[in-house]
């Protein structure tokens, strides 16, 4: 992949959802990303290795991206590393090729991963119970219903005119419903092509430190909806554990001293320039770990690091691309409860209720 990806759009041609052209590559990534989050689910087995996981999902989306679009030259691939969190572990795992972390039997597993097609862009997100021996209920199973209802909810909220408040605030009734915690600090995020954290987002949980502008949502907006669900207080905290996801940070510059991090820029460059990449994608991932300190200490990428609930504590999530077209709001993916998840709660907040009941396509007008 070039440093700088090349745009085979004119400059004055449209780039938004109002292109036909634009909506097709949308749907190939969503498509490539939803059979790379399947083939993954179904290597979910107590005993699978979480690293053999990892790179199961990234190979199948290189593999597939290549298959659309086959004889035009465009970039394509990875938009978000996979990566494979357990439990009270909050997302960004993706471990390194050493990584000994396998998979138990009834684990609670969020699988995270993205695929693009010339720079547009496909997000997803699971939770999934490892093997589960019989029906899954108590607080595994109301935080796994809370994300997946609440889900549901906000993308039927993505209307044109709808405030992000308006949606933060069916989240949190969703939440409490089910006697769950949305989590802090998780943003759903406005995307355009080539840029997967746009400036309009969602807050999962609004916080009095932590301020987002007001947006409403509008006709040709793409949404990454990303939802986040606790059996704890919400706030998850950085261990020891090393992170391995960075994007790029475009706007910072510098001479880099060491040769392992002049070999990863190079790299970044070349494979990942614009979107977040694992440091066990690269052809020298020994390199690739020497030259991340630098980098990071200058500011020149932005680190996914992974995150944890308290001990005991369990994460649901779920995530889906949503397109809002003029007439019509259009999931790329509407998660469905897991049959064998059964909440002892159910959720008759009129608010969350009135959203549900939000048709996603206008009605046609009467003649």
């Amino acid at each position: 992949m070039s440093a700088k990806p090349e745009l085979d759009f004119d400059e004055e041609e449209v780039i938004d959802l109002s292109n036909p052209e634009v909506v097709q590559k949308y749907k190939a990534a969503a498509e490539v990303a939803h059979r790379g989050m399947e083939e993954v689910m179904k290597l979910c087995k107590a005993g699978a290795k979480i690293v053999d996981l990892c790179a199961a999902g990234d190979k199948f989306i290189v593999e597939e991206c290549k298959k659309a679009f086959p004889k035009v030259k465009i970039e394509r691939g990875i938009a978000f590393p996979t990566c494979v969190s357990v439990n009270n572990i909050a997302g960004h795992y993706s471990p390194l090729k050493d990584d000994k972390a396998v998979l138990a039997k009834n684990d609670v597993v969020k699988i995270d991963l993205g695929a693009h097609i010339d720079g547009f862009i496909a997000l997803a997100a699971r939770t999934l119970v490892v093997e589960p021996e019989g029906d899954v209920k108590g607080k595994v199973a109301d935080v796994i219903t809370a994300a997946q209802v609440a889900t549901n909810a906000a993308i039927h909220m993505l209307q044109i005119g709808k405030t992000n408040e308006e949606i933060s605030e069916v989240i949190k009734h969703v939440a409490d419903a089910y006697h769950v915690t949305p989590l802090e600090g998780v943003l759903s995020h406005q995307m355009t092509r080539w840029l997967i954290d746009g400036d309009k987002v969602i807050m999962n949980k609004p916080m009095v430190d932590q301020r987002v502008e007001k947006c409403s949502v509008e006709a040709n907006d793409v949404w990454c909806l990303d939802i986040v669900m606790s059996t704890g207080e919400g706030v998850a905290r950085e261990r020891e554990q090393r992170t391995t996801v960075y994007k790029r940070s475009l706007e910072t510059m510098y001479m880099l001293k060491l040769k392992a991090s002049r070999y990863l820029l190079q790299q970044i460059n070349r494979k990942s320039p614009v979107f977040p990449f694992t440091l066990r994608s690269f052809d020298d991932e020994r390199q690739a770990r020497m030259g991340i300190s630098e980098m990071a200490s200058h500011n020149m990428v932005d680190p996914y690091p992974v995150l944890f609930e308290k001990d005991h504590e369990f994460i649901a999530q779920y995530k889906t691309t949503v397109f809002v077209l003029p007439k019509q709001t259009i999931a790329a993916f509407t998660p469905a409860l897991p049959e064998y998840v059964k909440s002892e709660y159910t959720c008759e907040d009129e608010l969350v209720k009135k959203a549900l009941a939000t048709p996603l396509k206008a009605e046609e007008e009467k003649k």
